[in-house]
């Protein structure tokens, strides 16, 4: 999968992740928690440049999960791009995401299929691709106006 406009640090973080759970899933004694965080870290990180070109009033470094999930459920940024995109379900996956991450955050150790509710959101239901199209689509903007 290509992603246009997201940084490398991220497409690496998200690479080793992927790598990760390849070499190790036969194995029942690893641990999500680590592959988990790489993909929240790069969605959050993201979803904070994203609604930061919404909306300039609204500083990226008090954007929480919670604040990021909220505005999702608010703000239907898609409409100007593609009616028919999932929007909300992606809302919805993302807060279940926060519970998923916020266990990890506490020290609970995650299940295999949490860790995949993470990864397919990220990957399969193409939200990462979008806000790399998006980002491209926004920067290109600002380059040409």
């Amino acid at each position: 999968m290509y992603f246009s406009r997201l940084l490398d640090y991220f497409i690496k973080q998200l690479a080793t992740a992927t790598f990760t759970e390849l070499t190790v899933i036969e194995s029942k004694k690893v641990s999500y928690n680590g592959l988990c965080m790489n993909f929240c870290g790069v969605l959050e990180k993201e979803m904070k440049k994203v609604i930061s070109t919404q909306d300039r009033h609204i500083d990226e470094r008090e954007l929480a999960w919670g604040k990021i999930v909220d505005f999702m459920k608010e703000k239907d940024i898609f409409r100007e791009f593609k009616p028919d995109i999932r929007w909300n379900q992606w809302a919805q996956n993302m807060e279940k995401i926060n519970r998923v991450r916020n266990k990890v955050a506490h020290g609970q150790s995650i299940t295999k299929d949490e860790y995949k509710l993470v990864k397919e959101t990220a990957l399969s239901t193409g939200l990462l691709w979008w806000i790399s199209s998006y980002n491209n689509t926004i920067l290109n903007k600002k380059r040409y106006s």
